[in-house]
């Protein structure tokens, strides 16, 4: 998440890209929530081809024998690509929005508030500007809020 200021007022303007290593990008999904989404939320034409630590995991038999990708810091690269939003973050409730909607294409599902399943969940990497106006910690409280009880999931901060 990048930020700048716009037509200088004091409004903060915060620029949103989603990391996509697999099927958010290709995956038609019978509801067609996927694709409305791509459509709605995302500037396909400014995506960005990046190189991320990759593991390809276990192959899934529900997506048709494809493999499930996981970033691992300690895996070789693999491709992925980074695509803006098309709206702007003025707030962090702006931020929690493109969150559910993104979850919801990710689970091919009807928006809800929630961000997770036992198989995975939405993160964040904040930037420096989204980090001054307290991003970082909001999110921290709603990542740990919502976490189930017993459940197994680590968070770290990087800036």
């Amino acid at each position: 998440m990048t930020a700048d200021r716009t037509n200088n007022t004091n409004s903060l303007s915060l620029s949103c890209s989603i990391l996509i290593v697999g099927s958010l990008l290709w995956n038609k999904d019978k509801a067609g929530i996927r694709a409305k989404w791509r459509d709605d939320r995302l500037d396909l034409a400014a995506a960005t081809r990046i190189h991320v630590p990759l593991r390809y995991g276990r192959r899934s038999q529900g997506w048709g024998n494809t493999f499930t990708m996981v970033l691992d810091a300690m895996a070789p690269s693999g491709k992925a690509l980074l695509v803006p939003c098309k709206a702007s973050v003025h707030s962090y409730a702006d931020l929690l929005e493109e969150i559910r909607l993104l979850w919801s294409a990710e689970d091919s599902a009807p928006p809800i508030d929630r961000f997770y399943k036992s198989w995975g969940c939405v993160a964040a990497l904040f930037g420096s500007k989204a980090a001054a106006v307290g991003f970082p910690e909001q999110w921290r409280a709603t990542f740990q809020a919502a976490r189930p009880p017993n459940y197994a999931w680590s968070m770290r901060m990087a800036y």
